[in-house]
């Protein structure tokens, strides 16, 4: 049997005890960027999507999140509507990408594409949950807004 040196011991119950008294609140909310929306299966009525979602940490300590919730929104429109129970740690002052699959009304779709907005920009809104394992409460909320790429030529191009 090897024995563990005392003040290994103690090093490791200090350690543990300061994550132990770490709170949600001590967090600083991730960085959720939308990186890509993939179409999957679709029906008349529904249409599966993979959406890939950039979480950047910006904490000096890694960041271990089981599972998030959140809406995206396309010009004021609820789009989809999305929930991972994934498991993924993201490192201190880095980033990872996670896929969620999702699933929206066909009808949200086709109304983005026949009301097409002024000057072609596509606004998109992020706003949501992610689940932290080993902190007093588990929730961290978080919200982006930004541009999806055009999806066409530039006004007054023509199309090829």
């Amino acid at each position: 049997m090897t024995r563990i040196p005392r003040h290994t011991a103690w090093l490791a119950v200090l350690g543990l005890l300061g994550c132990a008294g770490m709170r949600a609140e001590d967090v600083i909310p991730p960085d959720v960027q939308l990186v890509n929306i993939v179409p999957k299966n679709a029906t008349l009525f529904e249409q599966e999507l993979r959406i890939d979602l950039r979480i950047i940490n910006p904490n000096d300590f890694d960041l271990p999140l089981d599972g998030m919730t959140f809406d995206l929104r396309v010009n004021g429109d609820r789009v989809a509507r999305g929930t991972s129970s994934d498991s993924v740690t993201i490192p201190r002052l880095g980033d990872d990408v996670m896929e969620v699959t999702t699933r929206t009304s066909s009808l949200a779709i086709v109304r983005q594409m026949i009301n097409p907005p002024h000057g072609g920009v596509y606004e998109y809104e992020i706003k949501g949950s992610v689940f932290l394992k080993g902190f007093g409460r588990r929730k961290v909320d978080f919200q982006r807004k930004g541009e999806l790429p055009s999806l066409g030529p530039p006004a007054g191009q023509p199309t090829i």
